[in-house]
């Protein structure tokens, strides 16, 4: 049951940020960096670090105008079951799960956490100020 609780939560932090959890787990890992994570360990490490860096900031930075923050929005749309599924798949290595299953279980989970965000945007024109960890 533990196992299943931490893919999930680690799925609902792709949800809600994409490339600041994947850096996370890259730098905790100390000098192996990316090689748990399936896809990230065939890039080399500079430039993952380097991408998901410059993301994070633009996560934080373009989150202050709606301009921005529906650029944002569109592209976690696009990528959050990928990095869900990625997130998954790096905690079930350390478990008897399977890969797959955590994968597919995690991605469709970011998923709906971004939908939820999303309908969130556009319903209210903004999001909570709770949502928003940047602000």
């Amino acid at each position: 049951m533990l196992e299943v609780l931490a893919i999930l939560s680690a799925a609902a932090a792709g949800g809600l940020r994409l490339a600041f959890p994947l850096l996370l787990i890259g730098l905790l890992q100390g000098d192996q960096l990316w090689s748990q994570v399936p896809v990230l360990r065939h890039f080399s490490p500079y430039w993952v670090v380097g991408v998901l860096t410059a993301w994070s900031f633009l996560e934080i930075f373009l989150a202050g105008s709606l301009w921005g923050y529906r650029l944002i929005v569109l592209v976690q749309l696009c990528f959050s079951p990928l990095v869900g599924a990625l997130l998954g798949m790096t905690v079930a290595t350390a478990t008897a799960t399977p890969q797959w299953l955590s994968g597919t279980l995690s991605g469709l989970f970011a998923l709906v956490l971004q939908l939820v965000q999303v309908g969130w945007f556009y319903r209210l024109g903004k999001l909570p100020r709770w949502v928003i960890v940047g602000q």
